[in-house]
């Protein structure tokens, strides 16, 4: 017989005003658990950390302040989310301070907590960062030094709140709550993969360009094609000087690579005709101003493509099953004593197909500038319906930027998808 311990997790949301009424939602079902991320207001985020914490001090904490959060029941605008993993993951976290200044005095610390694991495989680094220092960039160079020599993928998003006027980001880890700082989980699946697929809703233009004159660390476009970079805009698409600035946030710069198209949003026009932008774009950089997809088109392009990768790692499973089972002579695998994906009836075991499933959990991080769009173009409930129905164990929150590997950018959704 054979057995087959999967990744276990409870989603729990909120839409309560107060920390101990969001808390009490939040820990509903929960005894025990080996690791929860939550997302919460920055109103409550301070004292819901320190309740977390109190009532669950065996388990490993990692959470961020946002707008918003999305699971299978929907979208909850300035609510509350709790992921607890209750089984079938290794999990190890820390915290990198001082972000505008000194992220890579971390290194050391983030290696340690990888080679704390007892694997690497199927792991990933979750990672949360404040807002509005520009320091996305420096917290995925510190990491990506690191995670590199493992092979371990680096994801997640920039804390989000209501009022980016009058209210902090924050970060928390293990109980305590941070400002200027990211946060990072390694989250190893015990017997399953993790894949992580990056979605934008935007397409290149006829107009493309190279950056020739950039403020790197201030995200400023100073020149395109060794011209000022607005008259260079306000040229190519025959713009009046009022029309220059609403343009050019309704139509971002793609940053083009070889395979990929990485989003950078317009913050604003500058008085020396310089272009502000949410992240960096470099030196020689081949950039296309976009304009807006097929939204239902590529929603159910993404959905089809888990939904198919998904059923494929499923079918190799069961096969490897048949085999290892064949190969033992149907001895049970002591390592794999967790769970059992037979169930019986009418007093006959059955054995389910992995393929028949869903995965264990779908992560959204998705940037409420996006959710901004949708809604304008009435798409946004269109948006949810179809993940949250496709997907029974959904969870999400509303991001301020997001990150994959080495780079930071703006208007994308990503989705963690643990088998």
């Amino acid at each position: 017989m054979y057995y087959y311990r999967y990744m276990k997790n409870v989603v729990n949301s909120s839409s309560q005003s107060t920390a101990e009424e969001i808390f009490k939602e939040l820990k509903k079902d929960i005894s025990d658990a080996k690791l929860v991320l939550y997302f919460a207001p920055e109103k409550v985020f301070r004292e819901l950390t320190k309740l977390i914490s109190e009532e669950f001090p065996g388990t490993k904490s990692m959470g961020c302040t946002t707008c918003g959060v999305i699971s299978a029941s929907g979208e909850q605008e300035f609510s509350s989310q709790a992921i607890w993993f209750t089984d079938g993951i290794e999990c190890t976290g820390g915290v990198i301070p001082d972000i505008a200044s000194f992220p890579l005095q971390s290194v050391q610390k983030i290696k340690n907590s990888i080679e704390s694991l007892s694997s690497t495989e199927n792991t990933v680094c979750l990672e949360f960062t404040t807002a509005f220092s520009l320091s996305e960039e420096l917290v995925l160079t510190a990491l990506d030094s690191v995670t590199c020599e493992y092979n371990i993928p680096v994801t997640g998003g920039t804390c989000g709140v209501k009022n980016y006027d009058h209210e902090a980001t924050l970060v928390s880890e293990n109980g305590k709550v941070y400002e200027n700082s990211a946060v990072y989980m390694f989250i190893r699946n015990l017997n399953g993969s993790i894949s992580i697929y990056k979605e934008n809703v935007y397409v290149p233009t006829k107009h493309t360009f190279t950056a020739t004159l950039v403020d790197i660390k201030n995200r400023i476009v100073k020149e395109l094609n060794r011209k000022p970079a607005k008259l260079v805009l306000k040229d190519a698409f025959h713009l009046k000087e009022a029309e220059i600035e609403p343009f050019l946030k309704e139509h971002p710069l793609g940053r083009i690579t070889e395979k990929e198209l990485y989003v950078s949003a317009c913050e604003k026009v500058n008085y020396d005709n310089s272009i502000s932008y949410s992240s960096r774009i470099f030196n020689n950089t081949k950039v296309s101003v976009l304009e807006t997809g097929n939204f239902p088109e590529i929603t159910k392009g993404t959905i089809k493509k888990i939904k198919e990768d998904f059923e494929e790692k499923a079918i190799n499973a069961t096969q490897d099953a048949q085999s290892g089972r064949d190969s033992t002579d149907e001895q049970e695998n002591p390592l794999n004593k967790a769970e059992n994906l037979s169930d019986k009836q009418n007093g006959q075991e059955k054995t389910q197909n992995p393929a028949e499933n869903s995965p264990s959990l779908v992560f959204l991080i998705h940037c409420d500038a996006r959710k901004t769009l949708f809604e304008k173009n009435n798409f946004h409930k269109t948006f949810l319906t179809e993940w949250k129905s496709a997907f029974s164990s959904l969870s999400g929150f509303y991001s301020h930027g997001e990150q994959l590997g080495k780079i930071h950018f703006n208007l994308t959704l990503l989705a963690v998808v643990f088998e």
